[in-house]
C-alpha cells in the first residue's frame, strides 16, 4: 500500500528516495526530528508524503507531483481527500520548505477536525501549482506562520477555516 512506512523513528533522515505508483509515497508514523529531503513522490492514489503524529521534522526540497484520486461523486482526478503532503493527529512544530508540489488534490493538507489539527507549523518557499482543491489547506490550527511561497492555477490558494492565530504572508 506505500513505498515506505517508518514508525516510531527519531533522529533520522529520509533522503533521495523515488516513490510512485502506491497507495501512499512516504509514510512517517509516530515520529520526531526525522529530515525528508530531496525525495520524488508522484502518481501515488492518496498521499505523497504523510505525517502522521510526526513532530518536530523538516520536509524540505522534495518533487511531490500527481498525487491525486478518483471518486463516482466528483469524477475522474477529482481530488477526493488526496494531497502532496498530509500533516495530522497533531503532527505539530514541522517546518515545510522548498518543495515542488503540483497535480496533487490539495498541495499540502493539515488536519480536519480539531482534536487532528497541526500546530506551530512553518510552511515556506513552496511552489504550489495546478491543485485540485487548495494549494495548502491548515483548519482548525494554531499559530501557523505560512509564508512566501507561490501559488499558480489551485483552485484556491489558501484555505484556513477555523485557523487561530495564522500568520499568512
Amino acid at each position: 500500500h506505500g513505498g515506505m512506512i517508518l514508525n516510531g523513528i527519531q533522529n533520522s533522515r529520509v533522503m533521495n528516495n523515488t516513490a510512485n505508483g502506491n497507495v501512499t509515497g512516504i509514510q512517517i508514523l509516530n515520529s520526531t526530528k526525522i529530515r525528508v529531503q530531496q525525495n520524488t513522490t508522484s502518481r501515488n492514489r492518496c498521499w505523497g508524503i504523510y505525517l502522521y503524529s510526526t513532530t518536530a521534522s523538516q520536509i524540505y526540497s522534495n518533487t511531490v507531483e500527481y498525487n491525486n484520486r478518483s471518486c463516482p461523486e466528483w469524477g475522474k482526478d477529482a481530488g477526493c481527500g488526496s494531497a502532496g503532503i498530509v500533516l495530522t493527529k497533531a503532527s505539530d512544530r514541522n517546518q515545510i520548505a522548498w518543495n515542488s508540489l503540483n497535480y496533487n488534490g490539495d498541495g499540502i493538507y493539515q488536519g480536519n477536525l480539531p482534536e487532528t489539527a497541526s500546530n506551530d507549523l512553518e510552511i515556506f518557499g513552496n511552489y504550489l501549482s495546478h491543485s485540485i482543491a487548495n494549494g495548502i489547506e491548515a483548519t482548525f490550527s494554531f499559530r501557523n506562520y505560512i509564508h512566501h511561497n507561490r501559488f499558480v492555477e489551485d483552485n484556491y490558494g489558501g484555505w484556513f477555516g477555523f485557523a487561530q492565530q495564522l500568520r499568512f504572508e
